[in-house]
């Protein structure tokens, strides 16, 4: 297969794969096949030859890698594989043909006629020199591809206004960019809705730089795009693909439209390993504030890089324990309640720290968690917790810690007290129930309810409940009732001391009919838990069953 088919092949591919990523979530089939497009565009860099299609084929991996790292927190290698020996060819080798010598007066007639080129050269650039006007920059083509190839010297960075409904993602799918690089070079969020009429430049994929990344340290483990108040120096390292010895380089760095630190690199060398530059350092701390990192390649803007320094350390404020979402912090909170919410307000916060989230209950983790760096520095963030069983919060002390990197944190504390409500938690229903209240389920290769189920249980966790209480079970199929029993709480007939169960069964000792159950349960008429099962039959000989 030759450059052009493999190149063709996969951006038949990657237009499949756009369309079905627009259509909704994606699936896990979906991500395998996203990933596994990667990889061959990844091992195609070792037959495509053409340097534009090169390009391109980094544009789609990263567009691609950025999906991929928002679904599943994994970075696909996007590297480019290096030419295989002897791939970069210019054209068919020249024939050597035998030719006859040029006698004397020819060598005369070709002098005159360079002679005369030359002439018309000068007069031309003395023309070109007094016209006094610059000459107008050319409108791109409808694509974006075209335009690079069609420019010798193309800026790399595409002017668009945002259509209704176009998101960034959209936007990068149209021109195959990186909607990480459109988000920093506008200084945009990711999850920010665009306006329709919104100007954007878009940094077109370019076939100099594969990629840099800004970091703190020497390595390319600790890059973001958000740095810590009082970061000293932020270092680039830079990665060039198909950047030939010799060319010139150089970067800059501006704030408020002020350079502010720049270097000429001079010619570039070959290299093995990515080259890691100091681009700021401030032994007191770099001024906060917003920059971009300028790359040129001769003489013309190849990428740029927007990053951010924080004026304040990072810092969690107005922490508050509550029973709904949006309440304010109490001390005491009321009985019965089975989520508690913990929310919390948060700055300062810079690339790579988590956020550390901890509720304790009487002295004991009850639910802990690390929220990772998603490249926001500041916002709101909360925790529900509840038991697994779905019961109402146990009386006690809880008390929700919430720490930012190893010092910056808050806590604050809630008590609930007072007598637990009646209530009965979760049900599961299963083919038995072991005397401790254990259900006995199905194997996982079949279906646990077949023609020949005869009784089914339905186990649930009590709290709360006292003698004489009256309780409710109602079982359903099809959509109608089909035995209800109201019951007195009995604490001597329970099963455990907080586990209980109930059950379906005929009392003629057949089968139960094929369907689709629920069974609910109540408290003095209060709805407490209910969920659904089916019991399956086999379809008659003929019988077509719908999915």
């Amino acid at each position: 297969m030759n450059d052009d088919k493999v190149f063709n092949t996969l951006q038949k591919r990657y237009q499949r794969l756009i369309a079905r990523h627009e259509s909704g979530a994606p699936d896990e089939a979906l991500l395998e096949e996203t990933e596994a497009f990667i990889e061959d565009a990844r091992r195609a860099g070792a037959s495509v030859s053409a340097l534009n299609q090169r390009s391109q084929l980094r544009a789609w991996m990263r567009f691609l890698a950025a999906i991929l790292y928002e679904e599943t927190d994994k970075q696909p290698d996007v590297t480019l594989q290096p030419l295989a020996r002897g791939r970069l060819t210019t054209g068919d080798k020249e024939k050597r043909v035998e030719r006859p010598a040029i006698p004397a007066w020819g060598w005369g007639l070709i002098g005159a006629a360079g002679l005369a080129i030359i002439l018309a050269m000068l007069f031309t650039l003395r023309f070109l020199a007094s016209i006094d006007q610059e000459t107008p920059t050319p409108v791109p083509s409808a694509s974006p591809t075209a335009a690079v190839e069609a420019t010798a010297a193309p800026s790399l960075v595409y002017p668009h206004t945002v259509q209704e409904g176009e998101t960034l993602f959209s936007i990068a799918a149209q021109y195959g960019a990186d909607p990480l690089r459109i988000a920093s070079r506008n200084n945009v969020a990711e999850s920010v809705a665009l306006e329709a009429g919104q100007k954007l430049s878009v940094p077109l994929p370019n076939p100099y730089l594969a990629r840099v990344q800004l970091s703190t340290e020497q390595a390319v483990e600790a890059s973001g795009f958000v740095f810590c108040a009082g970061t000293e120096t932020v270092y680039a390292t830079f990665t060039f693909d198909d950047l030939a010895s010799g060319t010139s380089w150089s970067w800059k760095v501006v704030r408020d439209e002020e350079t502010v630190a720049e270097e000429t690199m001079g010619p570039w060398r070959e290299r093995s390993e990515p080259v890691a530059i100091p681009i700021l350092s401030e032994a007191d701390g770099i001024l906060a504030g917003q920059y971009t990192l300028i790359v040129m390649v001769d003489g013309a803007e190849a990428l740029s890089s927007s990053f951010k320094v924080l004026s304040t350390p990072p810092h969690v404020t107005d922490l508050r324990l509550s029973t709904v979402p949006d309440g304010a912090d109490r001390e005491t909170l009321e009985p019965g309640a089975r989520v508690l919410y913990a929310t919390y307000t948060y700055a300062g916060r810079c690339a790579g720290q988590a956020i550390s989230r901890t509720i304790t209950f009487e002295g004991e983790t009850a639910y802990t968690d690390v929220k990772p760096w998603t490249g926001q520095s500041e916002g709101e963030g909360q925790v529900a917790y509840y038991r697994s069983d779905d019961l109402p919060l146990r009386r006690g002390e809880y008390v929700a810690r919430i720490r930012i990197g190893a010092e910056a944190s808050q806590e604050t504390s809630a008590t609930i007290a007072g007598p637990m409500p009646p209530s009965f938690g979760d049900l599961t229903v299963a083919m038995g129930v072991e005397p401790d209240g254990t259900p006995i389920l199905g194997r996982e290769d079949e279906q646990p309810f077949g023609s020949t189920t005869k009784i089914v249980y339905a186990i649930f966790k009590y709290a709360g409940l006292t003698e004489g209480l009256p309780w409710r079970v109602v079982w359903t199929r099809n959509g109608e009732e089909i035995e209800e029993e109201a019951r007195l709480w009995d604490p001597e007939a329970v099963a455990t001391k907080d586990t209980h169960w109930v059950a379906l069964y005929l009392e003629s000792g057949d089968p139960l009919g094929g369907g689709t159950y629920t069974v609910s349960l109540s408290i003095e008429d209060e709805p407490q838990t209910e969920t659904t099962f089916i019991i399956y039959y086999p379809p008659a000989e003929g019988e077509e069953v719908s999915p």
